[in-house]
C-alpha cells in the first residue's frame, strides 16, 4: 500500500504534508510498520544495481510531457547530466502567475519587478518545484533543462528556497567529461592534511603540508544519501540533498536547518522502510498491491549496494549481509560493527573496535 502512497506523492497527486499525515494515522499505521532486525554478524555483498539504474536513466529518451528540468543523481560526488524530473504535472504559462502567487512573500523588490518579464517568457516548462527554484536561483535553476546543452561547470547557488539564494556557488563535476571519458572520483577516506618527511643525507628533515581539496562526499544518514559540501567562507561541511543545503553535522547526525527539513529527511526515510505483510484481518489484496511488492522486491535488491558511513569524519562502508538480512558497518573490507540507532553512528563489535575508532579521529585531527 505504501507503493500507491509513494507514486502518488511523486507524481505530486498529493503533497508531502498529505502523505505525513496519512503516515501518521493510527488507524493506518498496520500498513507502514517496519520488520524488526537482529544483531548478527556476517558480511556478504550483493549485486550493485544502483548504478546501472541512474546510467538507464540518464540514457533515456526526453519526455516532453513531463518537466524539462535536469535533476542532479549522483554518484561518489559526480553526476550524471541527462537525468529528467520525473514529473508529469508541468505548470502551463497560463497557470503559472496563479502558482507565483503563493511565492511573492519570498519575493524581494527586485524580485517582484521582475515576475512580470519572467512569467511572459515562461513557456509552461516545468513542473510547480522547478519553477519556483527557476525563478528564485539567481541564474535560473542550475542544471538547466534536459533538453538543452548542460552546463558544463554546474555552479549550485549557496542558501536555500527557505532561506534565499545567495550569489555565491558551489562548483559541482559531472560524472563524464565533454569527450565522454568518465572523470576520476576522488575519495578522501576522511581524511586531513598530514606531513610528509623527506629525509636527506645531506640536509635536515623537510616538512610540506599536503593541503587536501575540499571534494564534494557522499553522506549516509538512516539509509539515506546526502552530499557533503565544504563551506569554504565558514571552514566546515554543509549537508545537503538534491543540490540544497539542508543542515550540518552534531555528534554523528545532521542537524536540520529547520523544522521542515527534518520533516522531509522523515518523508525520505519512510519511502526507503520495508512494509510488513499485510495483517490477516485485511484479506482483500489490491491488484496493484501484487505489482506493488513485486517492485519493492526490486528496490530491496537495488538499494543493497555498500554505501558510505560518514563517522566523526571517518568513512566507513556499510555492507548488506544476505544471510542476515542486517546491514554491516566495515572499514578495509573489515567489520568493526553495525549502523546505530535510526542508522546513525555505530554500535561496534567490541571495545576494541571502538579504540581503533577513536585513534582514527586522532589520527585525522
Amino acid at each position: 500500500m505504501e507503493g500507491l502512497f509513494k507514486d502518488l506523492l511523486e507524481r505530486e497527486f498529493i503533497t508531502q504534508d498529505s502523505y505525513d499525515r496519512i503516515r501518521a494515522d493510527e488507524d493506518l499505521a498496520h500498513y507502514f510498520k517496519s520488520k524488526a532486525k537482529g544483531k548478527k554478524a556476517g558480511a556478504k555483498k550483493a549485486p550493485k544495481k544502483v548504478s546501472a539504474n541512474l546510467q538507464e536513466r540518464n540514457e533515456e529518451k526526453f519526455d516532453d510531457c513531463r518537466c524539462f528540468a535536469r535533476k542532479w543523481e549522483a554518484e561518489g560526488g559526480l553526476g550524471y547530466d541527462s537525468i529528467q524530473c520525473s514529473s508529469c504535472k508541468k505548470v502551463p504559462s497560463d497557470e503559472a502567475e496563479k502558482v507565483m502567487e503563493e511565492f511573492k512573500e519570498k519575493m524581494d523588490e527586485d524580485q517582484l519587478a521582475s515576475l512580470p518579464e519572467y512569467l511572459e517568457k515562461y513557456d509552461g516548462c516545468f513542473c510547480k518545484n522547478h519553477l519556483k527554484q527557476d525563478f528564485f536561483m539567481p541564474n535560473g535553476w542550475w542544471l538547466g533543462k534536459v533538453n538543452e546543452d548542460r552546463p558544463e561547470k554546474p555552479m549550485l547557488p549557496k542558501g536555500s528556497f527557505k532561506d534565499g539564494y545567495q550569489e555565491e556557488y558551489k562548483e559541482h563535476r559531472w560524472m563524464f567529461d565533454e569527450e565522454g571519458n568518465k572523470n576520476e572520483r576522488i575519495s578522501n577516506r576522511g581524511r586531513t592534511p598530514k606531513k610528509l618527511v623527506i629525509e636527506d643525507d645531506d640536509e635536515e628533515k623537510k616538512v610540506e603540508e599536503v593541503e587536501e581539496e575540499k571534494k564534494d562526499r557522499p553522506y549516509m544518514f538512516e539509509g539515506i544519501e546526502y552530499t557533503e559540501v565544504w563551506d569554504e567562507d565558514d571552514k566546515e561541511w554543509l549537508i545537503t540533498f538534491d543540490g540544497e543545503h539542508v543542515g550540518g553535522h552534531f555528534l554523528g547526525r545532521i542537524r536540520f536547518a529547520d523544522d521542515d527539513e527534518e520533516k522531509a529527511h522523515a518523508g525520505r526515510v519512510a519511502q526507503i522502510e520495508e512494509v510488513e505483510d499485510v495483517p490477516e484481518e485485511d484479506t482483500l489484496k489490491l491488484p496493484e498491491e501484487d505489482k506493488e511488492e513485486e517492485e519493492e522486491e526490486e528496490e530491496e535488491e537495488e538499494d543493497h549496494e555498500d554505501k558510505p558511513h560518514m563517522i566523526d569524519g571517518i568513512e566507513y562502508t556499510l555492507m548488506w549481509d544476505e544471510d542476515d538480512k542486517e546491514w554491516l558497518v566495515t572499514f578495509d573490507d573489515e567489520h568493526v560493527g553495525w549502523p546505530g540507532n535510526g542508522g546513525a553512528g555505530i554500535r561496534f563489535a567490541d571495545d576494541d573496535e571502538e579504540k581503533a575508532h577513536a585513534d582514527r579521529v586522532v589520527e585525522k585531527e
